[in-house]
């Protein structure tokens, strides 16, 4: 068996134990949810995962610990928990801490790239910070990782339902301090 390189891998694993059943899980889809299906939801130090994206941002290396809870964990987490809860603890504790730094990370390549393209800003991406729209590179430019509060990435459908756009493709959603 290969080494575990990603928690999705690491969670199936857990989920459905090891030897055949693990086996075969390795090659489909890891049983991630973020509450919709009939898989477990995932949380990260008690925060449910947006998207299945979000378990790559947790590196094995910073993992404290994982429980998987089968019976009842509607009881603590709620209606989305009702096919199982899988709760990872990391090592810093501060999911919402790994989460900001990873979408910063981003930010700044959306920026570099729409500064090497004027029709990337608007057409695949939209910036909004403290509820303003198509927010320039000039302004983005100037914000600093330690500026922001809180940072959201919205698909285009959850960006048009929000805010009542048109606009294709990723909604980064800054709120400042």
């Amino acid at each position: 068996m290969r080494p575990i390189s990603s928690i999705p891998f690491l969670l199936v694993l857990l989920w459905f134990g090891t030897g055949a059943t693990a086996l075969f899980a390795q090659k489909s889809k890891p049983p991630i949810s973020t509450g919709n299906g009939k898989d477990p939801l995932v949380l990260v130090d008690h925060i449910p995962l947006k998207n299945k994206a979000e378990m790559e941002l947790v590196k094995p290396e910073q993992i404290e610990s994982v429980e998987v809870n089968k019976k009842n964990p509607e009881r603590l987490y709620g209606p989305k928990a009702k096919h199982g809860a899988v709760l990872v603890i990391t090592k810093l504790g501060n999911f919402e801490e790994i989460r900001r730094a990873y979408y910063w990370g981003l930010i700044q390549e959306q920026v570099t790239e729409a500064e090497k393209n004027p029709d990337y800003l608007g057409r695949k991406i939209q910036f909004v910070v403290d509820g303003e729209l198509q927010v320039s590179l000039g302004r983005m430019k100037n914000l600093s990782e330690e500026d922001i509060q809180d940072l959201r990435m919205l698909s285009a459908r959850e960006g048009r339902v929000e805010f009542g756009k048109k606009a294709k493709g990723l909604w980064y959603v800054i709120s400042t301090q």
